[in-house]
């Protein structure tokens, strides 16, 4: 990677890091040269090389996450959508549903502009287990269901069934209505999220 900084070639840049982002976790070894070198590419002036470089801090499984998890909250608010996504599944991979902060910055990405980081930010809450009772954000989430997108719509009813007990009528009405919606995908959420709320 360092060879490469030094030549700033954008291909040759994104091939290094997704090597590194399918192999880390069987051929490399997360030295601390690495990690500040993958780093030191999310600030890289083409988006693919900061997408690809999240990608693989996401292989991360050292003990200083917190060091790492900080080193990607910047690329949030990326100008490109996907660096934002990719960051969002990145802080969604790392941390654990008990870290407040880091399931706080991935509610805040619901409200996003692009439909892509608001299915990644669902979708990463949808696969947290145990995650603590918030208001604010099983709002969030809620919101999500009235979105025009269906692919959001899917998965914020997979997230709805991880961020609280069973809602309030209104929501359940609509949970119950989108069962019989014109997209399978949604039918399938809605379904399963009534089916989990029946077990709690």
């Amino acid at each position: 990677i360092y060879e490469v900084q030094c030549c700033g070639n954008r291909k040759s840049y994104t091939i290094i890091l997704r090597w590194i982002e399918k192999f880390a976790s069987t051929a490399c070894s997360f030295t601390e040269d690495l990690i500040f070198a993958l780093q030191a590419c999310l600030n890289h002036k083409h988006w693919s090389v900061r997408s690809s470089s999240l990608g693989a801090i996401c292989q991360f499984d050292g003990k200083d996450k917190q060091t790492v998890l900080k080193s990607i909250v910047p690329r949030l608010l990326d100008d490109e959508a996907n660096v934002r996504s990719t960051a969002v599944r990145a802080i969604g991979s790392l941390a654990s549903a008990r870290d407040a902060d880091a399931v706080k910055l991935i509610g805040q990405r619901l409200s996003d502009g692009s439909t892509v980081v608001r299915c990644s930010a669902l979708s990463a809450i949808a696969e947290f287990t145990q995650i603590a009772q918030d208001a604010a954000l099983t709002g969030a989430v809620a919101s999500c269901l009235y979105d025009a997108d269906s692919s959001v719509r899917k998965f914020a009813l997979l997230a709805m069934a991880q961020v609280g007990d069973c809602p309030d009528n209104e929501v359940l009405d609509l949970v119950s209505s989108m069962a019989e919606d014109s997209d399978v995908g949604v039918r399938k959420a809605a379904k399963s999220c009534l089916r989990v709320w029946r077990e709690m």
